[in-house]
């Protein structure tokens, strides 16, 4: 029965490293983590997990730069029962938003909740972020 449910994590992670690799790989641009959901795409540009701001690109189903009323990044290590507070983005152009104070200090598989809202429709993606030791 262990070695049942050790194999299952095993697979699973595989799984999710290789879903990674694969969108990160479809965008062209190894420094960049790519998620969506049915209404839009989430792209974060050359994460720098400890310094600097982070770079979001959205675009909606069509493929079209979005023009969002907020974006907020959320970050979580459910592993190891961590977050960080959220961060809203600001707008840079359609389809560019920048969000300033977001740090992620452990090394180790973070989930950046990005939480979208144009008027009443809220949506959300969650983007897998690996931070280097």
């Amino acid at each position: 029965m262990i070695k049942r449910i050790a194999l299952g994590c095993a697979v699973i992670a595989v799984v999710a490293g290789l879903v990674l690799w694969y969108r990160t790989t479809l965008t062209g641009d190894k420094d960049a983590v790519v998620a969506g959901s049915d209404h839009y795409t989430v792209r974060l540009v050359d994460p720098k997990p400890k310094s600097g701001p982070w770079q979001v690109e959205i675009t909606d189903r069509d493929g079209k730069p979005a023009t969002l009323d907020e974006v907020v990044l959320e970050p979580a290590m459910a592993r190891m029962g961590h977050a960080t507070d959220p961060v809203t983005a600001t707008f840079k152009s359609p389809g560019h938003y920048q969000a300033k104070g977001l740090e992620l200090s452990m090394p180790g598989q973070w989930s950046i909740t990005v939480r979208l809202r144009h008027g009443s429709d809220q949506d959300e993606v969650v983007v897998p972020v690996e931070v280097a030791g």
